[in-house]
């Protein structure tokens, strides 16, 4: 209304009949528009951006089971239900949620400290324009963790009757994990035994490990590998020490020397790692609901809490990492 010149007025977000307006508006929009808003800088956070993002997956489920615990009991007056039952999805993407609170006294001692300048409500509780600033700095680390975990994240299911809160850690599996269980539980894909790199070997590792691969599949376009920060600064300075007579060579190198169709790529949380990996740059997939939903909070006020709650789902996966080998078969992995 301000944008078509209809009012001059602004947003009272104190008005509790606005602020629902407000969350019904913005949920109704991100979730009619999915495509359109892409989350901006929230979008890719910090991964590598030729990645593949599927939207609007629900939940991915190959197969579920329900349990159900004992329902019957004797006669008794009071009413006291015991039906639990829980169905256990085998899931490519999870829901996560930020929860989040403030409490008005503390937010009111502002008004007394360096702070003074962020007060725009007075001496009302609601510090409704200092909260959205301090929220704004939450979903930068959002995400963060966002990246992190989509990397690192290991699942652990938090228990219903948590009185803490789990670890972002703990929210997903990422690429690392998954990569783990295909190499050594369900055997997947069959690593390389190359030994340990080292800066002095590095080139030659990386040489050998391009080797190991068909020579069909190693000249194919669009292969990628990944590897942490560390050892593709390890690399540059063996290849300049082994290569030196290059004048022309600039920066850090994007391609392994001879192979002009791999490309390198840091992926910052494997950082510590001397895991690497390759496959195609269109083999792993982001999986998203609604992107826009990272970043859609919604604010509750009452008796001088302000409570704020955002609610997504998010998941990675690699598109095809291999097939398992029945045991005693000669490509199976010990």
């Amino acid at each position: 209304a301000r944008a078509a010149g209809l009012t001059t007025a602004a947003t009272n977000f104190t008005d509790q009949p606005t602020v629902q307006k407000l969350n019904n508006d913005l949920d109704l929009y991100f979730r009619e528009n999915p495509e359109e808003l892409k989350s901006l800088h929230r979008d890719n956070f910090g991964l590598p951006a030729f990645w593949n993002k599927r939207t609007k997956v629900d939940d991915k489920v190959a197969d579920a089971t329900i349990a159900t615990a004992e329902i019957s009991q004797a006669r008794k007056l009071p009413w006291l239900p015991k039906n639990r039952q829980i169905i256990r999805p085998e899931e490519g993407i999870f829901p996560i949620q930020i929860d989040i609170e403030y409490v008005g006294y503390f937010l009111q001692k502002i008004e007394a400290s360096w702070l003074n300048m962020m007060n725009k409500e007075g001496s009302q509780p609601y510090k409704t324009s200092f909260v959205r600033f301090l929220v704004s700095e939450i979903d930068k680390k959002a995400r963060q963790e966002d990246r992190i975990a989509t990397i690192k994240g290991v699942y652990v299911e938090t228990p219903e009757d948590a009185t803490t809160p789990g670890r972002f850690i703990n929210r997903q599996n990422g690429l690392l994990y998954l990569a783990q269980q295909a190499r050594d539980v369900t055997k997947k894909y069959r690593p390389f035994d190359l030994g340990m790199p080292t800066p002095t070997n590095i080139v030659d590792y990386v040489d050998n490990f391009i080797k190991q691969l068909p020579y069909d599949v190693r000249t194919q376009q669009g292969l990628v590998l990944y590897l942490s920060d560390f050892w593709l600064k390890a690399y540059k300075r063996r290849s300049e020490t082994l290569f030196g007579g290059n004048n022309d060579y600039t920066g850090y190198p994007t391609n392994p020397k001879d192979y002009n169709n791999i490309k390198f790529e840091v992926l910052v949380d494997m950082e510590g790692s001397d895991f690497m990996f390759m496959t195609f740059d269109d083999n792993i997939e982001v999986l998203e609901n609604i992107p826009a939903e990272k970043s859609m909070y919604h604010f509750e006020y009452l008796k001088r809490m302000i409570y704020i709650w955002a609610d997504y789902k998010m998941g990675v996966r690699f598109l095809h990492i291999g097939n398992p080998v029945v045991e005693g078969d000669p490509l199976e992995f010990s």
